[in-house]
């Protein structure tokens, strides 16, 4: 082609195209009102402690130039959760905007002209910016917190165009053994997916999001014959879609069962075990992840983030994925939209009853009397834009966004090396339980008013706003 219309040319048309992408993104960011739109989301933990990692976004919008403002974000850990952008506007801090531009202009030429209309503002210091020589190897959590974060912004701007939050997590996991040589295989069983969130009009994909990218599942024959495991269940996981008038997409599960001594599962990348993905619109918040050990067995017991995991012969471990938010009141959902998901498997008898008010006969049937009952009794919902959770909304009653703001503030003045130990300090003084790997922090942050007022005395007595710093 060069050879055909020469280099000045040739680059004059590249510039073209990429001024077209330009034209035509900013066309569709333009659907967005001007103005402001904050919204943040959490990582469950820095997996060396039981504290949250908050990924903190303000989204300003000005007539089609969008900027996406993170300074607000935690600052860095020391696992590998940090990202690195080196400050710089990169598709990993973005990607939630071009699903959105190629969502509503699918044709839109794939270049970088998509991004000229996209700003992004990350200081030095916050988790989604790493600094050498911080760990970097689990760098798609925080991410995906920020995605969720754009979506949230998004959906406080244009309700109508947005779904509820995906499952927000991906686990490929793989089983280590030692060879009778001494030498050491290591096969990925399986990538697990969650489901996606629910929109107006339209269920989430079900076992597929595909928000980071795409990944095509093992076959399990080929699992088995490769390595020492037996996958015993490989489904979808009922009821953990949330319940919606339109239905949040289901998440994966799997089982396997180790068939040697000494395997060691590595399953990097877990999330949303305690903050589950949102509904909206009075759609319910999806099923968080578990991860069991040796389910309905002797020693069953749950398990949090895996780094290694040993699994003995006949240990088993099972996998249960998110499921995407749901979007509406479910108990507006059609009850034979209900009745084919439980049939289908994506929803049980009892979730179909406690969700969504929904009768069935012991032949799938419609109990149309007693579903007009139960819903007619339980009457009309109260909409909030956002269904957080029970733990989210405890853990903000004590630590507010005024308190965070003002906490990463006062750590963002301090030498990098002491921010995480200081900041750690201060979250287990203000609740001990974060502190004990046992406790159970639900009933720990019930202490709302006590609590609250103790954490503003902690942050002072620790970074009082006249220290110097570090």
């Amino acid at each position: 082609m060069i050879d055909q219309i020469g280099p000045q040319p040739f680059h004059s048309y590249i510039r073209d195209v990429q001024d077209y992408a330009e034209s035509r993104a900013r066309a569709v960011l333009r659907r967005i009102p001007d103005g402001s739109y904050e919204f943040w989301d959490y990582m469950d933990d820095d997996m060396v402690s039981r504290i949250p990692v908050r990924i903190r976004l303000k989204m300003t919008v000005n007539d089609g130039h969008v900027t996406l403002d993170v300074s607000g974000t935690d600052p860095q850990v020391k696992t590998a959760y940090n990202v690195p952008s080196a400050g710089q506007r990169m598709y990993w801090l973005t990607f939630r905007l071009t699903g959105f531009i190629t969502t509503h202009d699918p044709d839109i030429p794939k270049n970088a002209g998509i991004y000229r209309n996209i700003s992004m503002i990350n200081p030095p210091g916050t988790v989604l910016n790493a600094e050498f020589p911080d760990a970097v190897n689990l760098r798609v959590a925080a991410p995906y917190r920020l995605f969720d974060a754009t979506g949230g912004a998004l959906i406080q701007a244009v309700p109508e165009l947005m779904p509820a939050a995906p499952g927000g997590t991906m686990v490929p996991f793989s089983f280590a053994e030692v060879m009778d040589d001494g030498s050491r295989r290591v096969e990925v069983v399986q990538p697990m997916r969650s489901g996606m969130g629910a929109l107006n009009g339209r269920d989430g994909v079900d076992a597929r999001d595909n928000s980071l990218n795409n990944m095509r599942n093992h076959p399990v024959e080929t699992v088995e014959v490769e390595s020492a495991v037996l996958i015993t269940e490989y489904d979808i996981r009922p009821d953990s879609g949330g319940a919606g008038r339109w239905r949040g997409g289901v998440g994966q599960m799997i089982t396997i069962r180790s068939s040697v001594d000494g395997g060691v599962v590595l399953a990097r990348g877990m999330e949303r075990l305690r903050f589950p993905p949102w509904g909206i619109f009075g759609g319910d918040a999806g099923a968080t992840l578990q991860a069991v050990l040796n389910k309905g067995k002797s020693g069953e017991r749950p398990v949090p983030k895996i780094h290694e995991l040993v699994l003995d012969r006949g240990d088993t471990l099972t996998l249960l994925m998110p499921g995407g938010g749901g979007y509406g009141d479910p108990f507006l959902r059609d009850p034979a939209a209900v009745r084919e998901d439980v049939l289908d498997g994506f929803v049980t008898r009892d979730g179909a009853w406690r969700d969504y008010g929904v009768a069935l006969n012991a032949d799938f049937t419609i109990d149309l009397a007693a579903t007009l009952v139960r819903r007619d009794a339980r009457g009309p919902l109260p909409v909030q834009p956002f269904t957080f959770g029970r733990f989210r909304l405890l853990w903000e009653a004590v630590f507010d966004d005024a308190f965070m703001l003002d906490m990463n503030r006062r750590l963002y003045a301090l030498r990098k090396p002491s921010r995480h130990t200081i900041r750690r300090r201060i979250f287990e003084r203000i609740l001990p339980a974060l502190a004990d790997g046992n406790a159970d922090l639900n009933a720990a942050l019930e202490q709302t008013e006590s609590l609250r007022r103790h954490a503003v005395q902690v942050l002072d007595d620790i970074l009082p706003l006249t220290a110097e710093i570090a």
